[in-house]
């Protein structure tokens, strides 16, 4: 289950950093809630379980559309890191590396090829 926000951290966010974090919850939040059903719930579902009052998150998305494409950029984010970070590595590189950076971050991630539908 995703931790709901503690009472500290409900109060307006501020900072940039308190911004971001508060942005990758309600991300958490709804990927919680995309991954049984990979059904994209209503933002008032994801506002309640990320511990959020609903008009919170338009501060942040300005639709349910833009937080399931947030979220589908962050998977895509992700898999592209691992690439990079495994094409900077100094071993050799190949199709079977591609494959298991494919499988572990497009495959095996349940909402990754279905986000991508959407």
């Amino acid at each position: 289950m995703i931790e709901r926000l503690a009472l500290s951290q409900r109060q307006r966010a501020i900072d940039a950093d308190d911004k971001a974090a508060r942005r990758e919850a309600i991300l958490d939040a709804a990927e919680h809630l995309y991954g049984p059903e990979q059904n994209l719930p209503n933002v008032a579902a994801v506002a309640a379980e990320a511990g959020l009052a609903k008009g919170t998150m338009y501060l942040y998305f300005e639709s349910k559309e833009s937080i399931y494409l947030a979220l589908h950029e962050r998977h895509s984010q992700r898999f592209f890191e691992a690439l990079i970070a495994r094409l900077e590595s100094p071993a050799a590189f190949g199709i079977d590396d591609m494959a298991a950076i494919v499988d572990e971050h497009m495959i095996r991630h349940a909402g990754f090829l279905p986000l991508s539908n959407v």
